[in-house]
């Protein structure tokens, strides 16, 4: 059991559940207009999820292994390394996650004829490892990165059918840039969303991190200045969520799923923002539990304005 829970299985079910539903819902209907070989595509799907599963799991190992010490405090009774897994299994099963994640890539990289994946693949799992070892402890650099990889979930479904994306402008091309326009904001979105929560996580975990010496945002400027700065973050989020239902609400000229928008999208940055006006530094667990939810609205968001 504790093989299972360090690899965080509700994260990793949500990037399944946000590469299947943006491909059925967005890249299914576009191949399905180009008569495109459908299994083919539903191959790539399945290599692409596998692979990011196994490779962000392979993360939170190297993670945990690596942040042993703040973990004592910032989460005290739930380590699990060492503890229910020593520390030699732990890497052992982190070098098993990579290596499987590897060979998975190869076969993508095989079937695809694009090697590419292949160096995508070894650029994620250093980022991934120095992330842990060092990019954490640097203000600024461990949250950019965090926010890339999330990014990186939606981005890189829309590298694999980007082909296709573009092909359908020669025989649609209002439909396909539809189709744009939500996947690029569903990225964009991604970041920004996890780029502030790693912002707010750095004031949950700045106890810990200050007991280590990790050079973090909080650590490094204060929880005030942090709690400003992921504010103003908050906002660029909320400028993003707008533009978006105001697209929804004007160009495609749908006033339900508009004001859906106002509801499920806008005003939740309001709450998150008056959340963390006050006392940072206390409500940033809260704050950080909200927003993930918050991510997960904003793909159903985008599924819902595409019926």
């Amino acid at each position: 059991m504790a093989y299972l829970k360090i690899i965080r299985p509700v994260n990793l079910s949500l990037i399944i559940i946000t590469q299947s539903l943006l491909y059925f819902f967005f890249i299914s209907p576009v191949i399905s207009s180009l008569q495109a070989d459908s299994q083919q595509s539903i191959l790539v799907l399945v290599l692409i999820s596998f692979t990011t599963v196994v490779l962000t799991a392979g993360g939170y190992v190297v993670n945990d292994l690596l942040d042993i010490e703040a973990d004592k405090i910032n989460k005290p009774n739930k380590n699990l390394i060492p503890g229910s897994i020593s520390i030699n299994c732990a890497w052992f099963y982190y070098f098993l996650l990579v290596g499987i994640s590897g060979t998975s890539t190869f076969y993508l990289a095989l079937k695809t004829n694009n090697i590419t994946y292949f160096w995508i693949y070894i650029i994620s799992t250093s980022l991934l490892y120095y992330y842990s070892k060092y990019f954490k402890h640097q203000v600024l650099t461990g949250n950019l990165i965090v926010a890339l990889f999330c990014g990186f979930v939606p981005g890189i479904l829309v590298y694999a059918f980007y082909s296709q994306l573009i092909n359908l402008e020669h025989f649609d091309s209002s439909k396909a840039l539809s189709v744009q326009i939500h996947l690029f904001f569903y990225i964009i979105f991604a970041f920004q969303t996890n780029f502030a929560r790693e912002i707010i996580k750095d004031l949950q975990d700045y106890v810990g991190d200050k007991t280590v010496g990790s050079r973090t945002l909080a650590t490094t400027y204060g929880p005030e200045r942090t709690g400003v700065f992921s504010l103003f973050h908050l906002g660029i989020l909320g400028i993003l969520a707008i533009t978006y239902v105001f697209y929804i609400f004007i160009v495609l000229d749908k006033k339900i799923a508009g004001l859906i928008g106002i509801l499920g999208l806008i005003l939740p940055i309001l709450f998150l923002m008056k959340l963390l006006y006050t006392q940072p530094l206390l409500k940033a667990g809260r704050a950080s539990y909200f927003i993930k939810i918050y991510m997960l609205s904003g793909l159903l968001y985008l599924i819902l304005c595409n019926l």
